[in-house]
């Protein structure tokens, strides 16, 4: 909105002027009837442009003009007069009028005219200030930049020169003007300056300059500023002081080639201690490799042999206690093994997510059962406790989750002396699909500055040099394998008092039902017409316990102890399934399985792959992909009978055990509490008998206490069971639980 002042000594004019030249809405009329009244107007109100009458009583429009224009004011000023007054006009431009209107005609087409010299003086007055505000801007920027700035004429000449030149070349702008700038910049020992070729191409250049008058060394730059024909006004000179820059790029230059020389060196150093740890390293997957093979191959006879004997009928109970002691030791030493092995593949990143499905309440039932039987020897109460409805299968990694879970209880059994292990699960069917397992315990206890030690591997928790069994590597392992699963492992635990383990790992449901078939079967025999098994081995041991397992269940069977052998006697036999060992000298099982799987006529034969190895390898992966069915070392023999039963379609006969194999999960062990114990002296003799290991000793108490009517049978019966087990840990956690 722009305000325009109104002067005339015509009401009727000023009325209609009004009118018309408010109608569009973009300007604002005062109107004023004298000078008088219009400089009151300009006093108390922001004038854009005044339009005065010039025949008026008193004072009229040029003295009006010209008292505006001594007063410094600079409004645009437009004369009325009338026609044929040609003075009046030149007198008034004379004194600034910017324009004038001649009183001639309609009224109408008056101020349309009007109007259109309004619109011409406000554009003028915009573009005046727009020039003004730039000119001020420019002002700003070229003093207050911290870069030398010279304006140049096309002759070399200094035009102008901004605060910051004047600083540099210690000279005022006055005396900057006029000289050639190449006498600050350039000398004869310097290079050409490109002033000529930015006349001839009219475009910005830059240019690194070094000058000896000044000391310094700048980045200078050109900007030509060309006219409205193209034709070069003027030339704006930039320099930026880049001494210590090019001081410190020198620098660093120096200090560049020094470190990529000391990079060179360590590279090379650090090369040779890579290959050296890579052949360490390779050495240690290579011995553990093999000594897994060397220590596997003969405890698959000693575990095959004992799991055989212990189904005998005519052996005593005190027999099969000795051989559960035997077979128990042995599996206690093929974990270590697999410790010490699974830490070497975690820390080498070669573990790897083996996603099946599987009966997870059949997973549970069998790790309850295997950790039960050492918190019955402990007199520990243990109970598991489903907190919602379980999956009959998911998918996933069975043998990692059994193993993780068989680690966390036995590590909660090794550290409770008296009290409670439970084991508690829950699952989340539709939400998130996470199993979440607790395992919570009334022992020892963890301190808390050593709640991130237990993870480290061989860190065991035992007091006053108490030495603890096994390996530490528990729950270093089981850590890394939850973190594997992307599953997420809490402690909670109070020093006396106990820990509370917790695990959640998401398990999605599987649709493909999974039976529990991994309860202990007492089979002793098939129905139908006999089945050939051809077992090779290059170990005689191993076949020979094969042999002796398999041959009074009914079953034919060959042995062969090299590939050539085995394929002979497959050519002219024909075996309905072969057990195939992945070690062997000469030809391998992998070189057997290729042989026999070129023959068509061979397609029916049903190949177990077995092996003591357990390094992965390119070969091994490749053998157990041609083989139906792949075991490890030492060989399971419920696991052999099961495949052996789904392969061949057999029906296995069973004779009723009187052994109980399994414990329902609900049922708890006799609490230490229920047992009526022998006196304080006694227990204490018994206990350090069993730190000294003397079992022979402790027996003859036991046979002395059992004369005594006082004494619980049940305390007796537990600390002989650990005897013939050798177990003096256990003997030891229970005198401490009945001292409690």
């Amino acid at each position: 909105m722009f305000s325009v002042l109104y002067v005339d000594d015509e009401p009727a004019l000023l009325e209609v002027g009004k009118l018309y030249l408010e109608k569009d809405g973009d300007i604002s009329v005062y109107t004023a009837p004298s000078v008088e009244e219009g400089n009151a107007i300009l006093i108390n109100t922001d004038i854009d442009v005044i339009i005065s009458d010039y025949d008026m009583p008193e004072i009229n429009g040029i003295d009006f003009l010209r008292t505006i224009r001594e007063s410094g004011n600079s409004i645009p000023f437009i004369i009325f007069t009338g026609k044929g007054r040609e003075e009046i006009v030149i007198q008034a431009i004379d004194y600034g009028a910017d324009s004038y209107i001649q009183k001639s005609g309609e009224p109408g087409n008056i101020f349309l005219k009007l109007r259109q010299k309004i619109d011409k003086v406000i554009r003028y007055k915009l573009a005046e200030q727009e020039i003004r505000r730039k000119s001020r801007e420019w002002d700003g920027l070229f003093n207050s930049t911290e870069r030398v700035t010279l304006v140049l004429n096309i002759d070399k000449k200094i035009l102008s020169a901004n605060y910051a030149s004047t600083i540099l070349l210690k000279k005022p702008e006055n005396e900057l003007i006029g000289k050639n700038f190449e006498l600050f910049f350039y000398t004869k020992n310097t290079k050409i300056c490109p002033f000529d070729d930015i006349l001839a191409q009219k475009k910005f250049q830059s240019d690194i300059v070094t000058s000896d008058i000044l000391g310094k060394t700048f980045d200078i730059s050109y900007t030509p500023v060309l006219d409205d024909k193209g034709t070069i006004e003027k030339i704006i000179f930039m320099a930026t002081d880049i001494s210590r820059r090019i001081k410190t790029e020198e620098e660093l230059k120096k200090y560049r080639e020094n470190l990529e020389e000391l990079v060179r060196e360590r590279t090379i150093e650090l090369a040779k201690a890579k290959e050296i740890a890579e052949k360490s390293n390779k050495a240690k997957t290579t011995f553990l490799s093999n000594m897994s093979h060397e220590l596997r191959t003969p405890l698959n006879a000693i575990l095959g042999y004992t799991q055989l004997l212990q189904r005998y009928d005519n052996i005593t109970s005190e027999q099969k206690e000795q051989l559960k002691t035997i077979y128990s030791s042995g599996k206690h030493l093929l974990s270590l093994i697999n410790d010490l092995l699974d830490l070497s593949k975690i820390e080498a990143q070669a573990i790897q997510i083996d996603e099946k499905s599987f009966n997870l309440m059949s997973l549970f039932k069998e790790v309850y059962n295997i950790t039960r039987i050492k918190a019955e020897e402990k007199n520990l109460a243990f109970t598991f406790e489903p907190l919602s409805p379980i999956p009959s299968c998911v998918l996933g990694d069975e043998g990692k989750l059994r193993q993780i879970l068989i680690n966390l209880l036995n590590n909660a059994i090794k550290y409770t002396d008296s009290g409670e292990v439970i084991f508690r699960v829950s699952y989340g069917q539709s939400e998130d699909q996470v199993l979440q397992c607790d395992i919570i315990d009334t022992g020892r206890g963890i301190p808390t500055h050593k709640k991130d030690e237990i993870f480290r591997p061989f860190t065991q928790i035992g007091e006053h040099g108490e030495m603890i069994e096994g390996t530490g590597l528990g729950l270093a392992i089981t850590k890394s394998l939850i973190e594997f699963l992307n599953g997420t492992l809490t402690l909670k635990s109070e020093p006396n008092k106990g820990s509370h383990f917790s695990i959640r790992i998401k398990f999605p449901p599987s649709f493909t039902f999974v039976p529990d078939d991994k309860e202990a079967k007492n089979i002793v025999g098939y129905e139908g017409t006999r089945k050939k098994i051809l077992v090779v081995d290059d170990n005689i041991s191993n076949a020979s316990f094969l042999e002796a397992f398999l041959h009074p269940l009914g079953f034919i069977v060959m042995k062969a102890t090299n590939g050539p052998d085995a394929l002979q006697i497959t050519t002219f036999n024909h075996p309905d399934i072969i057990l195939l060992d992945f070690v062997m000298s000469g030809m391998t099982g992998l070189d057997v399985i290729h042989e026999i799987r070129k023959d068509p006529k061979f397609d029916n034969i049903k190949i177990i792959g077995i092996s003591a190895s357990v390094s992965r390898s390119e070969f091994k992966h490749d053998f157990k992909s041609l083989c139906d069915e792949f075991l490890v070392k030492p060989v399971d023999i419920n696991v052999l009978l099961n495949i052996l039963g789904r392969y061949l379609d057999i029906t296995w006969i069973e004779k009723p055990s009187d052994e109980i194999t399994s414990t329902s999960f609900n049922k708890e062990s006799k609490n230490a509490k229920e047992i009526k114990p022998p006196s304080s002296e006694t227990l204490n003799t018994i206990e350090l008998l069993a730190k000294q290991g003397n079992f022979t000793r402790i027996n003859q108490i036991l046979i002395q206490l059992e004369k005594e009517d006082s004494i619980d049978p049940s305390f007796i019966q537990k600390v002989r069971h650990n005897c013939l087990k050798f177990n003096d840990d256990a003997i030891i956690s229970l005198i401490r639980s009945l001292k409690i």
